[in-house]
């Protein structure tokens, strides 16, 4: 574990912001499972990897300061960050950083085996123009124990990306211990956005126990001008802690505002559908 320092033209050895790294990649490889301080600048990146690996688990804070932008680079198909060995549990929290321009997604995973667990914390952050926030990019499975990605996003603001979590088409995982994306929004504002979460209908061709989606808290954001707040091909969906039924989902929409929505809730059994929009757009 180690605090590591980036600046722009930076070419120290990362110990102070006099001996600053120069790239994201120095500061997160000297970090490990640590802490990385960014000055003010653009910084084109992409493919980055973090934290410990071999199966062990990880905590990486990433801080930055003054305006700092990272830039998507074609190099590396679109991807800002990325991990693609085993882990059990990779915790990354990002404070006050633009994504920007990232075609593909901001953060994957790239393993195609293994117990994966992965979790995004973003707090003050914005990602613009941007294909997937999160998006698990493996191949499919049937061990026993596969697990669920988690991301929180707050006080974010999301400009004209796809979607804040998606899983790939074609590459979910189907362990009978699957959980779908856990998501947690809270104070955000989603503007022109296409879809806030999706399974892009993987769960209709694949036996997925529980649930597909769910959604642990979903409080204060602004959503204005949005496709489809909650996708998935799969019934039930799970938001704020139970199933939906008769008194299910009043924890998990909070204050928030919603403007030019197309679609709430789009579930196979459409009766979530039905039930959301009488609460929120009633």
């Amino acid at each position: 574990m180690a605090t590591t320092y980036v600046k722009k033209g930076g070419s120290g050895g990362g110990t102070s912001w006099s001996d600053a790294y120069g790239t994201i990649q120095q500061g997160l490889t000297g970090a490990g499972d640590g802490t990385v301080h960014v000055g003010r600048g653009i910084y084109e990146e992409g493919g980055l990897t973090w934290g410990d690996t071999g199966g062990s688990s990880s905590t990486v804070n990433v801080y930055g300061y003054g305006e700092v932008i990272f830039e998507g680079a074609t190099t590396v198909s679109g991807r800002c960050f990325k991990y693609g060995e085993y882990v059990d549990s990779h915790v990354l929290n990002i404070y006050d950083i633009t994504f920007r321009g990232y075609t593909d997604s901001v953060f994957s995973i790239e393993s195609n085996s293994g117990v994966e667990y992965l979790n995004v914390r973003a707090y003050r952050c914005k990602f613009i123009n941007c294909g997937h926030v999160l998006r698990p990019y493996f191949g499919a499975s049937t061990g026993t124990d596969q697990r669920h990605s988690y991301i929180k996003l707050e006080d974010c603001i999301c400009d004209n990306v796809t979607t804040v979590c998606s899983v790939h088409p074609s590459r979910g995982i189907a362990g009978p211990l699957l959980r779908r994306p856990i998501a947690y929004f809270s104070g955000n504002i989603f503007y022109n956005c296409d879809k806030i979460i999706t399974d892009n209908g993987w769960g209709t061709s694949n036996t997925v126990d529980t649930y597909n989606i769910n959604v642990e808290k979903d409080m204060g954001n602004i959503y204005y001008n949005v496709g489809t707040l909650f996708e998935s091909s799969q019934y039930p969906v799970r938001f704020g802690g139970t199933f939906w039924g008769a008194n299910a989902g009043n924890r998990a929409h909070v204050d928030n505002f919603y403007y030019n929505v197309t679609n709430y809730i789009v579930d196979p059994s459409g009766s979530v559908t039905s039930y959301l929009r009488s609460r929120i757009a009633g």
